[in-house]
């Protein structure tokens, strides 16, 4: 089961699992939206066994500080997207897991490793999650390139979900962004 709770400049939220349990990817939306979400797709968050967070951005974590107040679901992020996600929201730090990309993690009945990403952030990444049929859905959120590694990922999954924005007017315009996401 894939299902996205939220997507886009408003906040981002998706489910990867199947019936039993699975895992959160971001949570850029209110904790009681995406638990009224899980509640519409017949999931609890009993049934949550991680939150993966791709970056810092707000439409990523807006719900990160409540949803760690009310929860001791662990939380998944690269170091230097980890260090923002303190300072952001200190509640972070109980649940806290610090990831490695290129390394695979494996939890009750999920498996995942995340991969770079480019874009504006601290250490954005993407992640390649395994779910206990063995099915491979690529989450990849804000791609500003898609280099060789990504393109593979994506050709070697059974799932892909994808969200950019794009204005290449904004990003010509704008020298704070690497030339390599214009």
């Amino acid at each position: 089961r894939v299902f996205t709770l939220q997507s886009g400049s408003n906040g981002n939220c998706t489910f990867v699992g199947d019936a039993e349990s699975g895992i959160l990817v971001d949570i850029g939306l209110s904790f009681s939206r995406a638990k009224a979400g899980l509640e519409e797709a017949k999931m609890s968050l009993s049934q949550i066994e991680a939150l993966l967070i791709t970056h810092e951005h707000i439409d990523h974590i807006k719900g990160l500080e409540v949803f760690c107040k009310k929860t001791d679901i662990p939380v998944y992020a690269t170091e230097k997207t980890a260090e923002k996600l303190i300072f952001h929201a200190p509640s972070v730090e109980k649940n806290l897991h610090i990831i490695e990309k290129g390394r695979e993690y494996c939890l009750n009945r999920t498996s995942f490793t995340a991969f770079e990403v480019y874009h504006d952030s601290a250490d954005a990444v993407g992640y390649r999650i395994t779910t206990a049929d063995n099915r491979k859905v690529v989450y990849s959120t804000d791609a500003g390139h898609i280099d060789d590694a990504l393109f593979k990922n994506l050709c070697d999954a059974d799932f892909n979900i994808i969200e950019a924005n794009y204005d290449s007017g904004m990003l010509m315009c704008n020298a704070a962004y690497p030339f390599l996401l214009r």
